[in-house]
């Protein structure tokens, strides 16, 4: 014991500690650890977002968890860690799914050797949610994600077949901004 911390001269030791604990007091403990790990940061919480994303997973603040997993996937895209990255967003999106979650899941999927058809597979699968949702902003981004992921591989057709798709989504929509986001 040292202070009001523990420590254990084996990780089984630990873990069969941990394993004694009940769910209500474990919570409550990574609750603590999480609130704690975030006054202590405060302002700048980027160094730990992904140890704050697993003690509120753990301690039943799914919410609270997927905003802190989805911050760790944008910093691990910016380092070039894609691998760190589709787990941080698929944390994210288990915790609390949205179109956009699913949408960046497929985006860092893309950037994963040989994971080219499940990034499309997320892509298509945000689309559907934007489209169901009526979010057009979303739907032009994952359309165009998806014609993108065709671009480099000179596959014309795929392309065009995404752009018409997002374009026909788009009829009635008096925005400027999404026509030319279109049309670009």
């Amino acid at each position: 014991e040292h202070g009001d911390a523990y420590e254990f001269a084996h990780p089984l030791l630990a873990d069969l500690v941990r394993n004694e604990l009940s769910t209500p007091r474990r919570r409550s403990l990574h609750l603590r650890v999480a609130d704690h790990l975030h006054a202590l940061y405060g302002e700048a919480p980027d160094v730990v977002v992904g140890r704050l994303a697993y003690h509120y997973a753990e301690a039943g603040k799914p919410a609270r968890a997927a905003q802190f997993a989805e911050s760790a996937a944008a910093q691990a895209v910016q380092v070039g860690a894609m691998a760190e990255a589709v787990n941080f967003y698929r944390r994210a999106h288990d915790l609390e799914p949205t179109p956009m979650r699913l949408l960046e899941l497929g985006h860092a999927l893309m950037h994963v050797p040989g994971k080219t058809d499940d990034a499309r597979a997320a892509m298509q699968a945000a689309l559907v949610e934007f489209e169901e949702a009526g979010d057009r902003q979303g739907i032009v981004q994952a359309g165009l994600r998806l014609a993108f992921s065709y671009l480099a591989l000179e596959k014309g057709e795929d392309v065009l077949h995404w752009a018409e798709r997002i374009q026909g989504s788009l009829e009635g929509d008096d925005s400027p901004e999404l026509a030319a986001t279109v049309q670009y």
